[in-house]
């Protein structure tokens, strides 16, 4: 198995007879981030991906119709204005994010402009932070942060049809597949019906 940021030489290519022409081709190798042999630690509790003190409500939970089906199942969507911080729900180092983008919309063509953040765990799962603003990342790749530390600040790019954090725990699987995990949070998490009856 090959480690994070590890560089390793896989293949090394000359011809057998110098006097003749020497072609090659090359397939398209797709991956995801993560080890498709994790055991998710399911006794963890996860902190809610946000600042202790304040409450933003789920408004597409886990097999929610708009989205949340086939890989991403186990996601959920946190109703956050844009530049809303976002804090680490778990432990790890970041290995992957992106911040270039400004498009967004309700069209799954607009998912290859989503700004993100990956998160490995200990456990060889990733936590995932999608839909962040432009230029939105707090942290750099090869990062190591806590529990609650600052990573970036929300938006709407990407697949998205309105402001909001999406928050999933995935484990790779082969081929570039992945699946989302259910996953357990230290502190009481909110609809929008629970907080209009808190009010």
């Amino acid at each position: 198995m090959i480690k994070g940021f590890e560089k390793l030489k896989v293949l090394s290519l000359q011809s057998a007879n110098k006097q003749r022409a020497f072609y090659f081709g090359a397939t398209v190798f797709n991956w995801s981030p993560g080890n498709m042999y994790a055991q998710h630690n399911d006794q963890y509790r996860y902190s809610l991906p946000y600042a202790a003190n304040q409450k933003y409500p789920i408004v597409q939970g886990y097999g929610g119709g708009w989205s949340h089906n086939g890989a991403s199942k186990y996601a959920l969507d946190f109703d956050m204005p844009i530049g809303t911080p976002v804090h680490a729900a778990r432990e790890g180092t970041v290995i992957d994010l992106t911040q270039h983008h400004r498009k967004g919309g309700a069209h799954r063509r607009f998912a290859k402009y989503a700004n993100f953040v990956t998160v490995l765990h200990d456990d060889d799962t990733t936590g995932e932070y999608y839909h962040l603003r432009y230029q939105g990342a707090a942290v750099k790749v090869g990062d190591k942060v806590l529990v609650g530390d600052l990573i970036g600040y929300s938006g709407n790019t990407g697949f998205s049809s309105m402001p909001h954090l999406h928050f999933a725990v995935y484990k790779a699987k082969s081929h570039g597949k992945f699946e989302s995990i259910p996953v357990q949070f230290n502190s009481p998490v909110f609809t929008q019906r629970s907080l209009k009856r808190s009010k």
